[in-house]
């Protein structure tokens, strides 16, 4: 394993473990399946993984308690470190010290190593410092229950500068994969981090799977373009990462041994600046091939959803399409659609969305077929 330093004194296994996707025994995210969990916690431990990651919310919250249980019960805690973050999904009633009493309670821990906002925004960032919650993170750590404290974000670049620049962070957590370098943070944000010496932990390197999803001839063919028959889709993705000097961890959610090993693997053989130029020139065409099955030519201007009736995200929900066509993924993104776009179905068809839609989409009928195709 390959490792990479925190602060210039802890060092941070290039491979993290991310505990959102772990073994269940049905369709209850809850029911985790705690002795498969424990044997791919193991092997990532004895093979060199030293960072393990979840959150209050993971797997109906249920993740922190079996990422307590299995550390502390092969005594392995104080050899490993902990990341997990604080919800800020509903600030109403909020009480902060009060979750991260629970935290530490579910943990089996008395410190927490590295805390984190979860899913900040502009908008989350303004109320966070109405609501006194920084006050709160820095008692936390004056008092030893947390030790480094850091941000997670699905937010534009301007929004993820905004925040990055307005407090003192120890680290901070992006997502970032071969296809996603210009959305969201992206790569940019990735070089402002590093700028302001902000180390940075990478989440969906693999985009929660569905680049893995994109198996057909087109894909075999540029493998063998390249020479790469025999490298798996996935090393080849996150040796785009483990290539970066700036990233200081790749957070993979592994649901299974047969993921954890071929990731290790991975982990254990690249270093910074080492992607070969075939591996360079696959990706870029692999992009390419990928984002040329675009179905909605949606460009994401929002100006749909300042009209509309009902607040359906519209732009997301379209993304949502255009992922299950692109990625051959149409499971993933009705889950995505359940849990994130409910109220798509409530279009009213009013048509005010049309009217202003720059690339003069029949965004009411493609809402319609976005939703049959993902629930069929």
């Amino acid at each position: 394993m390959e490792y990479r330093k925190f602060n210039n004194k802890i060092e941070i296994s290039q491979l993290g473990f991310g505990a959102m996707r772990l073994p269940v025994f049905d369709a209850n995210p809850a029911n985790i399946d705690q002795k498969a969990t424990e044997e791919m916690f193991m092997y990532a431990y004895e093979n060199g993984v030293n960072y393990f990651d979840t959150a209050y919310v993971y797997h109906n919250e249920m993740s922190e308690t079996i990422v307590g249980k299995i550390l502390n019960s092969n005594k392995i805690r104080d050899k490993v470190k902990i990341a997990t973050k604080l919800p800020l999904f509903n600030l109403d009633g909020f009480d902060p010290y009060k979750l991260l009493d629970t935290q530490l309670k579910r943990l089996g821990t008395e410190q927490i190593d590295f805390y984190l906002l979860h899913n900040m925004n502009e908008k989350k960032w303004a109320k966070i410092k109405q609501l006194g919650i920084l006050e709160f993170i820095q008692k936390a750590k004056a008092s030893g229950k947390i030790a480094h404290i850091g941000f997670s974000t699905h937010t534009s670049y301007e929004g993820f500068k905004q925040i990055l620049d307005d407090y003192p962070w120890e680290f901070t957590q992006i997502q970032l994969n071969i296809m996603d370098t210009e959305y969201q943070a992206g790569i940019k944000g990735l070089e402002y981090a590093y700028s302001k010496n902000i180390p940075v932990i990478i989440m969906e390197p693999l985009k929660g799977g569905q680049i893995l999803s994109v198996k057909d001839d087109q894909v075999d063919e540029l493998k063998k373009k390249h020479n790469l028959e025999n490298t798996p889709v996935s090393r080849i993705a996150l040796n785009f990462l483990f290539d970066r000097k700036e990233i200081m961890c790749v957070l993979s959610g592994m649901g299974e041994m047969a993921q954890v090993k071929e990731n290790i693997k991975t982990a254990s053989m690249m270093k910074e600046g080492m992607q070969s130029e075939n591996e360079k020139a696959f990706i870029k065409e692999f992009k390419d091939y990928v984002n040329s099955k675009n179905i909605i030519s949606c460009t994401a201007c929002r100006y749909c959803v300042k009209g509309c009736p009902v607040h359906i995200d519209i732009p997301g929900v379209f993304e949502l399409y255009n992922n299950a066509v692109m990625y051959n993924s149409p499971e993933f993104n009705k889950v995505q659609l359940e849990r994130f776009h409910k109220n798509a179905s409530e279009c009213i068809e009013c048509e005010a969305c049309k009217s202003v839609c720059p690339q003069q989409l029949d965004i009411p009928e493609l809402i319609k077929n976005t939703i049959n195709h993902l629930t069929r």
